[in-house]
């Protein structure tokens, strides 16, 4: 049987990615507002479209989650239950990938945002 534990660590991770993106957002939304180069404006909507796709994938794997711990509750069958720990598993896999990306995300959004001086002060916290 898949760790419960595991499961709700999951969730929990999930649920700081996507608040530390709104954060970003954020923070990008101030960057905006300063006197930019047309490279940085660029830069600014890659960056953008990496926070939107970080939301969309963090809500996917939340629905997945979900979805697959409605069934494998529903599921009584040993068979069917080992089927749903393996999409756990795999679940699992894909939210310690999408910390790491979205890990080297905030570390380049960082080095970006860092070129803008002094007069920018963002308070920021590492996963």
């Amino acid at each position: 049987m898949y760790n419960h534990k595991k499961i709700i660590n999951g969730l929990c991770l999930l649920d700081y990615i996507r608040q530390e993106n709104v954060g970003l957002k954020d923070q990008l939304s101030v960057l905006l507002q300063l006197e930019i180069t047309p490279g940085d404006i660029r830069t600014a909507e890659w960056f953008h479209q990496k926070f939107i796709e970080n939301d969309q994938i963090v809500e996917l794997l939340r629905y997945e989650i979900n979805t697959v711990y409605s069934q494998r509750r529903s599921q009584i069958k040993t068979s069917q239950n080992l089927l749903m720990n393996k999409r756990f598993q795999m679940i699992y896999i894909d939210i310690q990938n999408i910390k790491k990306e979205f890990l080297l995300l905030k570390e380049d959004f960082n080095h970006f945002k860092s070129g803008f001086g002094q007069s920018l002060q963002f308070d920021i916290q590492i996963l």
